[in-house]
């Protein structure tokens, strides 16, 4: 037992070599009106070693927030973690829960925005242990749901795309994927983008075509992500090769160059040696040589490497 001189944070922190012992202490401290912060460490505690006798008081605390969330749980902070502690003892008849989750809305004065982003995407998670064909249909429904998406993180909708590519559903993504790009949804269309890597290699190119002239860097790291991971391999090295030449964001440059390197293949990293062949600019030619740098032991890495050290600032 944990000793009782320490404050439960730090007896947490002491059993996290013995995560059973760990889990079981934590459990005694699942109780409504906790401390916030260690209501938090005891729930991480048991979602690392799940044990069957945390499913009450997961059950009592998770119907203890949802009765009053505008006081005890605005936006689902505790909500979530709680059904992601839940999810693996979850049993059949935690069904109408999870269902009741996923369809939880909640607004609050002032401004009446929606904030339970968090519980419906965590209720989704949970639904797909027990019910994987109906959470598929939740899911496309939370991916279309675009007056309810987080501008931010993209949630509940990047969770729902998570789940729909889990099981080769691809056409709610695809169809998301062909909407005109919007700044308000482009995480959601960026995770859209790199689920799509099973698309039949036919669609490839109207789909990266429609995106010639999108200049949002988020969109553009989830189309290089699909045209870099293809189930059939690097595809569109055109289109690739064109993202590299007119990405000027610093930011951009450096996740497409180390991602080329990072393939560990011989196409993307010719793709890359090819394009800073004749680069000018000095600010990328340091951004691909730090890339680059990755693949030293290859001598044409290693004669690319001098090329760019030659070149006249």
């Amino acid at each position: 037992m944990p000793s009782t001189s320490n404050s439960p944070v730090q007896q947490l922190r002491a059993l996290a070599n013995r995560p059973e012992e760990q889990a079981r202490y934590a459990i005694t401290l699942l109780r409504p009106r906790q401390a916030r912060d260690l209501l938090q460490a005891a729930l991480a505690a048991v979602r690392r070693y799940p044990l069957l006798e945390a499913r009450t008081p997961l059950l009592k605390l998770y119907a203890y927030f949802s009765e009053q969330p505008e006081k005890r749980d605005p936006g689902g902070y505790v909500r979530r973690p709680l059904l992601d502690a839940l999810r693996p003892l979850a049993m059949p008849e935690d069904l109408p829960l999870f269902l009741a989750a996923v369809a939880t809305y909640e607004r609050y004065p002032p401004s009446f925005q929606e904030e339970a982003g968090l519980v419906r995407a965590a209720g989704l998670v949970a639904l797909n242990e027990l019910d994987d064909r109906l959470a598929c249909f939740h899911a496309a429904r939370l991916l279309a749901d675009l007056m309810h998406t987080d501008d931010m993180s993209g949630e509940p909708a990047v969770t729902a795309i998570g789940v729909l590519a889990a099981h080769d559903e691809l056409m709610p993504l695809y169809l998301y994927a062909t909407l005109p790009p919007s700044p308000d949804r482009s995480e959601v269309t960026a995770e859209c983008l790199r689920s799509l890597t099973d698309l039949p290699p036919a669609l490839l190119e109207p789909l990266a075509a429609q995106y010639a002239d999108c200049e949002d860097s988020l969109v553009l790291i989830g189309l290089f992500d699909l045209l870099l991971g293809h189930q059939s391999g690097l595809q569109e090295e055109d289109f690739l090769t064109d993202l590299l030449a007119r990405a000027r964001e610093p930011d951009l440059y450096r996740y497409q160059t180390t991602a080329l390197v990072a393939a560990g293949e011989r196409a993307p990293l010719d793709l890359l040696l090819a394009s800073v062949r004749w680069e000018t600019d000095r600010s990328r030619r340091a951004i691909a040589r730090d890339a680059l740098v990755l693949r030293a032991d290859e001598p044409r890495v290693i004669e690319a490497l001098a090329r760019l050290d030659q070149m006249p600032e």
